[in-house]
């Protein structure tokens, strides 16, 4: 998923480049398009842009000028300078500046593709697998990350607020990159997958890689990343002296441009993961940065919101929630002991996989830990563990997922958590399956009736406003969702693409008022949001086979 932009304030070149990578299909792209510097400037501000092809000479704002500013806004971004001009000094600033292609513009379209093309294979090759993950090897060899995370963790988990002076004096122990009196913008992840019988050792590398990638994309930002379980991360993240961040009126940091940053950037770790590592992770974010008292608040706000997810419960990146305290796990060692101790050390996969309504893995995991036990004397410590272990589990899903009164009731919550309300280890763990049935019956209805919502959310809004622009970024902004996620889970419920709905709710709007009104073609054009009559006719007569009026006469006959 790749967001480009067009800038020249020529609006022919503009349309017909415009029009020439709507027809590009191998790539996802979402495109915008400006007609001057400080309009593109405008977009980008707003916008993560992965690719930039613009003009160089321009009024008011250069090309190379416009170059500086997207470059210090979205540092990956791809600039190819696309201009009439052959003058070699053009050419030695924009490539000193760190451009990727230099085109004139009587090379041509193929030219221009090409340099596309070539810009998108670009990003994707950025990160090396095995670089990342020598650095990783390298990093663990270092006790002062294990350091740095013990203190984090304790800061969020600590129900006592630091003083700011010890705080700081343990940042600067530790060697914390962050600042101990400003705020602190958080995101939580979570990987989804790990490979088949892969080791701990293996497990721990692949999260050192995780925090490379997202060392490398958040490098405009002061930034600590800490793995407090087998599959879970954090990101505590602060704005550093590189970047303009400064909201100059108000004399201090822009946390909206923060947090559009840090949004775009996030899109890219996950994509990056997938593609290096072959790991799904999901993610959620802080809404705005807070202060160090008020983490450990905010990080129980983010685990919440990442158990709840969308769609398959993957590859998710969203924004703020709420999430129970976290509870110790106590475990013994010898015989019944020893086996027992082995099942629950698996508690926070087994928590991963009923978040994510995984049941045969749930289950699987459920026989294993009630049978080692089955054969003990009843109700014995053994058992009390096994059961109260997993008694939690279901109680933390309950709580995330919430039961109302008339489906919960006291008595149900006494049978849940009192091992001594049954009279058998058989009928406590019948219940105990019984619940579990319920609450992935209850959980999946739940995501079917969220996604189905979302959808029919979009739908609405895309009809109500076909004659205006929707893009991606816009209607994200409607489901408070990250941009590409957007578009992967519509694609997922519904089969089509956002761009391809909305294609086809534009058309069959043109179709019916070139039937049944007397609208000139070219105020049609405008009602359905196409860029120009000539785009208009074009995408028209491919959808339908005839022009608009072709289209309009072959009505009036039919109607006659």
């Amino acid at each position: 998923m790749l967001n480009l932009i067009i800038v020249d304030d020529e609006p022919i070149i503009v349309d017909g480049l415009y029009e020439l990578f709507q027809d590009i299909h191998d790539v996802e792209l979402t495109i915008y398009k400006a007609y001057s510097g400080v309009e593109a400037l405008e977009i980008i501000r707003r916008t993560k842009m992965d690719i930039a092809i613009t003009d160089i000479e321009m009024p008011e704002l250069s090309g190379l000028e416009l170059q500086k500013r997207i470059v210090s806004l979205w540092p990956t971004c791809r600039i190819i300078f696309l201009t009439g001009y052959s003058d070699f000094s053009y050419v030695q600033n924009a490539v000193r500046n760190g451009a990727a292609d230099f085109i004139l513009k009587m090379e041509g379209d193929e030219k221009i593709v090409a340099a596309f093309y070539k810009a998108a294979h670009s990003i994707s090759l950025e990160l090396d697998a095995e670089k990342l993950l020598e650095k990783a090897k390298r990093q663990m060899q270092k006790a002062l990350p294990a350091l740095q995370k013990e203190y984090l963790l304790h800061l969020i988990e600590s129900d006592v607020s630091e003083k700011d002076h010890v705080r700081s004096q343990r940042f600067a122990e530790f060697a914390i990159s962050l600042m101990p009196d400003q705020p602190v913008l958080m995101v939580l992840g979570r990987v989804d997958n790990w490979f088949v019988d892969m080791s701990g050792t293996d497990k721990a590398l692949l999260l050192y890689a995780v925090q490379n990638i997202s060392e490398e994309y958040l490098s405009r930002c002061r930034l600590a990343f800490v793995a407090y379980s087998v599959n879970k991360f954090a990101l505590f993240i602060q704005p550093d002296e590189t970047g303009d961040w400064q909201d100059y009126e108000a004399g201090q940091v822009n946390e909206d441009q923060l947090l559009m940053f840090v949004s775009g950037m996030l899109d890219n770790i996950q994509s990056s993961c997938k593609g290096y590592l072959k790991v799904s992770v999901s993610l959620a974010v802080s809404q705005q940065p807070v202060e160090w008292a008020a983490a450990g608040r905010q990080w129980l706000e983010l685990e919440r919101l990442l158990g709840r997810g969308l769609g398959l419960g993957k590859e998710v990146i969203l924004t703020e929630g709420r999430e129970p305290l976290p509870e110790e796990r106590v475990s013994h060692v010898t015989g019944t002991e020893q086996n027992l101790y082995r099942m629950l050390k698996q508690v926070d996969r087994v928590e991963a996989a009923l978040e994510n309504g995984q049941q045969e893995r749930f289950f699987q995991w459920f026989d294993d830990v009630t049978q080692v036990v089955a054969f003990e004397a009843t109700f014995n410590p053994f058992q009390n563990e096994a059961y109260y272990t997993i008694a939690q589990l279901l109680l933390k899903l309950i709580n995330r997922i919430g039961f109302n009164t008339g489906q919960w009731t006291a008595e149900h919550l006494d049978r849940l958590m009192n091992i001594r309300f049954h009279s058998s280890w058989q009928e406590a763990v019948a219940n105990l399956r019984e619940t579990a049935d319920l609450l992935f019956e209850k959980k999946q209805q739940e995501r079917l009736d969220r996604t189905d919502e979302l959808v029919l959310k979009i739908n609405r809004f895309i009809h109500e406003h076909l004659d205006e622009e929707l893009s991606l970024n816009r209607l994200s902004e409607k489901a408070y969702m990250n941009p590409s996620y957007l578009s992967r889970l519509y694609k997922q419920i519904t089969g089509v693409g956002l761009s391809e709905f909305i294609l086809e709710a534009r058309m069959e709007k043109a179709k019916g008022l070139l039937k049944l009104s007397r609208h000139k073609i070219q105020d049609i054009c405008k009602m359905t949001g196409f860029e120009t009559p000539a785009y208009f006719t074009r995408l028209f007569k491919k959808h339908t086979g005839l022009t608009p009026q072709e289209f309009r006469e072959l009505h009036m006959e039919s109607a006659l």
